[in-house]
């Protein structure tokens, strides 16, 4: 339920979905002996482009131009998983930065 006052974000709406989507299992994939999706460098990559992603669509956070492919029109796969890597140290501590000047 909205508070008064917000409006729809359908942007926040769509990043949090295509996160979803691309965490669902499919059973019919996994295979029973290595249930582990994703390596742990995934998972905080995740993690990472996630926050960032929800924070940005919320007003919290500016792009810079090496973020800008994870942001508008970014679609959830291992190539982008692995093209953020190299990344996400810099993500994080933009993340960092965001939440101190918000006061979150």
């Amino acid at each position: 339920r909205r508070l008064t006052g917000e409006a729809k974000n359908e942007p926040l709406f769509e990043a949090v979905l295509g996160l979803m989507n691309f965490l669902k299992i499919d059973e019919a994939k996994v295979d029973k002996v290595d249930s582990a999706l994703f390596s742990a460098d995934e998972l905080r990559s995740i993690e990472t482009i996630s926050v960032m992603r929800i924070l940005y669509f919320l007003g919290y956070f500016s792009q810079s131009d090496v973020l800008a492919p994870f942001f508008e029109g970014f679609e959830w796969s291992q190539k982008a998983l692995a093209d953020f890597l190299p990344l996400r140290t810099q993500a994080t501590a933009a993340i960092n930065n965001a939440l101190k000047e918000s006061q979150l």
